[in-house]
């Protein structure tokens, strides 16, 4: 994904601290980016958390 791309939806960690992502610099080459979260992973992580939860 290319810098601009990145997610900055609330995640998980709100406003405490940023993931690191990879992203495609404009030369092409890999680079690290903050991003505050993503909406997909999320969920996906409160999917699992709820179904952890039940056993």
């Amino acid at each position: 994904m290319k810098k601009e791309e990145i997610p900055q939806d609330d995640g998980a960690l709100g406003r405490i601290a940023k993931e690191v992502t990879y992203v495609v610099g404009e030369d092409g080459k890999y680079e690290t980016a903050q991003s505050s979260g993503w909406n997909v992973k999320t969920e996906a992580l409160n999917v699992r958390g709820t179904r952890s939860k039940e056993k």
